[in-house]
Formats: C-alpha cells, sequence, structure tokens
C-alpha cells in the first residue's frame, strides 16, 4: 500500500466520522444557560445616598438587557464536567447520609428485644440495604473517575502529532479533532441560550445573610446560587468623585464559583447607558464564550458613499474585518437617494462572513394631486407647499416612499392624505376630498355630545324604572286586591310607557352620538388619496394670498361655496 493511497484513505475515514458528528457538533438549543446579576455595592469609603441606591440596581440591570439578547453560549468540556461534579457530589453527600441513617438503625437492633432467629433477618435486611447504598456510592464515583478520564483524554488527544512527515501529521490532527467531536455518546461542546434569571433583567439576585457573608466563592453561596438555577452572577463594585463613575464588574460561573473575568469601566455619572454598554461589550465574549466573527461588508454600486451601522453604532473605521462577538447582529446601510437595508442574522463564532449589499435607488415619481371640491387652502407635502402647474392642478415629487401631505383650508383647519403604494407612479394623477376642520375641537365636542347624551340616558331610566314598578304594583292592587280603580292604574300605565318612551329615545340619541364620536375619532386618520383624471377636478387651492382672493371671487360668484 503506497504512502498516497494511505493518505487518501485516511482522509475519507476523517470525512465518514465527521459526517457522523456533525448533528452532535451542533445540537439543538433546547437547554438554557442562566444569568442574574445582584445590586452593586459601593467600595469602601463611599456614604450611601438615595442616588447610589439607584445606581446599584439600574446599572447590572441596563448591562442585563444589552448582554442577554438573542444569544447563546458555547458550553466547553470543562464546564460540563464541573456540573457533572456537583451533581454526583450532592447525590454521594445524600447516599452518605442515608448510609449513616442505616448504620445506625442496624446498630439499634442489638438494643431490640428480639429472639436470635428474629434479630439474624433482621440484621440480614439491615446488611442488604447498606450494600445497595455502598452500591450506589461506587457506581457514583465511577461515573466521575470516567467523566474525569474522557476530559483528560479529549485533552490529550486534541494535541496528538504524527510521526509520517508533515502531511501525514496534519491528517492525523484532523481525524482525531473529528474523531473526538463524540466521548461516550455525549457531544463535546453544546450550545445553550442564553437566558435572565426569571426571565426579567430588572430582577437582581438576593443570596441569605450567610451565603453573604461567605463569599461569592464559598461552598454555601455556589449551592444556593445553582440551586437557584443560575449559571453565572454578575457582580460588581462602583465608586463616585465628582461627576464620574468607576465600576469594577465581575462575572462567576456556578457551579464551580469560579471567576472567569472582571472588567472596569469610567464614565459620567449622567451617562449611564454608556457606561453598561463598555462593560457589556467587555463581558459579553466571557458569556457567549465563543470566538469573535469577521464581517466584511461590501455596497454595490460602489460610486455611493453608504453609512452602514453595526447594532446601531455608526461603522468609522472601514467595511473590511469587522470583529463581532458570537450572536445576532443587526446591520442598517443607508445612502442618499437609495433604499435603506436592514439585515438581522445570528452569526456564529470563529467564522468569517462575506455580506454584499446591493443598494436601489429611491423613485421619485411626480403625481398630480387635485381637490374633488372647491375649497379655499394650499396643499402641502412636508411642511412645503406643492408647486401649482395649473388652477386645477398641482404635481408633486415624492422622495421614495414619503406620501403623506397635508391640505392647510383659509380658515385654518387641516386635513391629512397619503398617496397609497400602488399609486406612486410616475405621471399618476389622484383626488382628494379633504375636510379641513379643527380635528381636536372637533373631536372634543363630540366626546361631549357622547358624554352628555349618555347621562341624560341614564337619568332617564330613573322615573322609568319608578313608574313602571308602580305601574305594576297598581295592576295588581286592582285585578287581585280591588283597592284602586281602574282609571288610577291606567294613569301609572300612561306614565310608565311615556317615561320608557323617553328612554327609548334618549338610548338612541346615544347611540348615535357614540357613533358620531367614532366616526369623528376615526376621521383624525390621514384620507387616502384615489385614482382620477386631473381634467375632472375643480379648481384647487392657492398658495398666494392674490390667488387666494382670485379664486374665492369666482367661487362665491358661481354659488358654488355658501
Amino acid at each position: 500500500m503506497t504512502t498516497k493511497f494511505r493518505a487518501v484513505r485516511k482522509i475519507l475515514v476523517s470525512l465518514m466520522l465527521g459526517s457522523l458528528c456533525i448533528p452532535r457538533i451542533f445540537p439543538a438549543d433546547d437547554t438554557t444557560w442562566t444569568i442574574a446579576a445582584q445590586k452593586f455595592s459601593l467600595a469602601r469609603g463611599q456614604k450611601e445616598s438615595a442616588v447610589f441606591d439607584s445606581i446599584a440596581e439600574n446599572l447590572p440591570a441596563a448591562i442585563l438587557e444589552k448582554i442577554a439578547r438573542n444569544q447563546s453560549r458555547s458550553v466547553l468540556p470543562p464546564e460540563t464536567l464541573e456540573r457533572i461534579r456537583y451533581d454526583l457530589r450532592a447525590e454521594r453527600q445524600s447516599l452518605f447520609l442515608q448510609l449513616s441513617g442505616e448504620h445506625k438503625k442496624r446498630d439499634s437492633l442489638f438494643m431490640g428485644d428480639y429472639s436470635q432467629r428474629r434479630l439474624e433477618a433482621k440484621l440480614k435486611e439491615a446488611d442488604k440495604k447498606i450494600a445497595e447504598i455502598q452500591k450506589k456510592i461506587s457506581a457514583n464515583l465511577e461515573r466521575q473517575r470516567k467523566a474525569e478520564e474522557d476530559e483528560a483524554e479529549q485533552s490529550r488527544n486534541v494535541g496528538l502529532s504524527g510521526s509520517d512527515g508533515q502531511n501525514d501529521s496534519g491528517l492525523r490532527k484532523f481525524a482525531s479533532l473529528l474523531g473526538n467531536m463524540i466521548v461516550n455518546e455525549r457531544p463535546n461542546i453544546s450550545s445553550e441560550k442564553i437566558t435572565l434569571y426569571k426571565d426579567d433583567f430588572t430582577a437582581m439576585y438576593k443570596p441569605s445573610d450567610g451565603a453573604a457573608q461567605a463569599g461569592y466563592e464559598s461552598q454555601l453561596f455556589a449551592k444556593e446560587v445553582y440551586s437557584a438555577g443560575i449559571n453565572a452572577l454578575l457582580t460588581g463594585t462602583f465608586s463616585i468623585y465628582g461627576d464620574y463613575l468607576a465600576v469594577n464588574a465581575s462575572l462567576y460561573l456556578y457551579p464551580g464559583a469560579e471567576c472567569i473575568g472582571t472588567v472596569m469601566e469610567v464614565g459620567d455619572v449622567q451617562d449611564l447607558e454608556m457606561i453598561a454598554a463598555g462593560i457589556a461589550g467587555q463581558i459579553a465574549p466571557l458569556i457567549t464564550n465563543a470566538l469573535p466573527v469577521m464581517l466584511s461588508v461590501s455596497v454595490l454600486p460602489k460610486e455611493i458613499t453608504p453609512m452602514v451601522y453595526v447594532d446601531s453604532r455608526l461603522v468609522m473605521d472601514g467595511l473590511d474585518n469587522l470583529k463581532l462577538n458570537s450572536g445576532r447582529h443587526s446591520l442598517l446601510v443607508s445612502a442618499e437617494g437609495y433604499e435603506t437595508v436592514s439585515i438581522n442574522e445570528l452569526f456564529s463564532g470563529n467564522t468569517d462572513y462575506q455580506i454584499e449589499i446591493t443598494m436601489h435607488e429611491l423613485e421619485n415619481p411626480e403625481i398630480q394631486v387635485g381637490l374633488a371640491e372647491p375649497v379655499l387652502g394650499g396643499l402641502f407635502l412636508s411642511g412645503e407647499p406643492m408647486v401649482q402647474t395649473s388652477p386645477q392642478k398641482y404635481i408633486v415629487q415624492l422622495n421614495g416612499s414619503r406620501a403623506l401631505g397635508e391640505f392647510i383650508a383659509a380658515d385654518g383647519g387641516t386635513a391629512f392624505f397619503y398617496i397609497p403604494q400602488n399609486l406612486l407612479a410616475d405621471g399618476a394623477a389622484v383626488r382628494i376630498r379633504p375636510k379641513a376642520i379643527n380635528r381636536s375641537e372637533y373631536l372634543d365636542k363630540r366626546r361631549r355630545w357622547a358624554y352628555g347624551s349618555y347621562s341624560v340616558f341614564v337619568l332617564s331610566l330613573i322615573p322609568a324604572f319608578y313608574t313602571y314598578g308602580n305601574f305594576l304594583n297598581q295592576v295588581h292592587l286592582h285585578n287581585d286586591l280591588g283597592t284602586i280603580t281602574y282609571d288610577e292604574a291606567i294613569r301609572w300605565q300612561n306614565a310608565a310607557y311615556t317615561c320608557i318612551g323617553i328612554s327609548v329615545a334618549c338610548g338612541i340619541f346615544w347611540g348615535v352620538e357614540l357613533v358620531r364620536y367614532f366616526l369623528a375619532a376615526n376621521a383624525s386618520l390621514p384620507e387616502k388619496a384615489r385614482a382620477g383624471d386631473v381634467t375632472d377636478f375643480a379648481a384647487p387651492g392657492v398658495i398666494s394670498d392674490d390667488n387666494i382672493a382670485n379664486i374665492a371671487e369666482n367661487t362665491f360668484e358661481n354659488g358654488d361655496l355658501e
């Protein structure tokens, strides 16, 4: 067998191993990794105050809000092994307590009043229970030993090197890395979705007094934190001198009570958001535990000068080799005269990404706008008057999707309108029927009428119920007891029916006013422009005072306006 054939065979074997391992390299994100924060404390020598207390709670909450958005953590084997150790240790402690209890029960048998045969039977039963617990403890220790051996084996295998030449050494390393993706049917690296403690970034973790005194790295503190479902705890101290704030933040990993990083940030007391963003940016790689990504963005056409924002921050140093933390990031690219492009994607660590964005020019169609009815006023777009091309129409050039206009009447009334997307074509003609009124005053008026009519309706129910109740009582007195005359009962009947009729009328009046109120509220929405032919439009509003006077004179002479 030639050396070349052996090399090809090793490559094929490595690829087969890789195909088997791929599903386990990227397991489903069905587990979570929870991070919490503790209220920050003042550094020594600082005096507490209401301001300091507010910073102690708001600052860690702001940090958590920024670092736990759509992130996932790559859990490496040492962290997984520490969890296994913790669970096995807790199990052994429980088994040992059970073993101690069984031994005490066995010793107490000699103090009981049993016959020799009965005592031997009970001792045999006690020895059986003790043996079962001891067997469980031995199995527990064996599982921990096996997990530690697997972990050590993985560490050794990563550094394997061959002796059959440089190329063969590379093949052996590649096959070794692929082969060690799976150890004892569990993945080396798992991905867990990062979640917040109690799903609320404002919820601060509060340990017991004993745990707080013992410290973050104590067994008592670690037990309380991990029992609360927390995998990482953000702690910190801060101090203020003048207008500046210095913060030291540390991240502890549980179980294990290991401080995996400490960062410091200094900033203005009035700008906690900047300080929180700075700390979050330094801690994020510790939380995701993944290698950064390299991002290269190219924008076409090349002659434009784009503005590129990554996570709402403007990129100032070029678009090649942008180094970002693993996780979800948003990109926004804008340029004058072009449509804005927005991208929101999840970027995995240790990967180079090439993103090509093609910008499309904004359409600037010229739209002719006219009034369906003659009303004194003018048409405006973005506060600027539209160009009047003739007495019968306006023309406006829309910049992209800016299709919201305003009609301002001569008496100061306003009415908004918008041009739908399907009519945004160059040379298209639309018509509007604006109702220029003071919408705030009109809405208040309709609201008062609706509330007033409802009050009248409710008040009208009082005599209606009163007269109808007395009418029923009079019917009973006349028909069953005969103590009143027929005419008296009829009078109460007429009064009851009259009051009921008034209540019904008041109810209808209230219903009408309620509908008018809803219509008035709906009238505050911009009117939708409709397609039309400019030759059918009546004379629209005007821009200059001279044109207002001329059109007003012609309109009144023709009797078009009252």
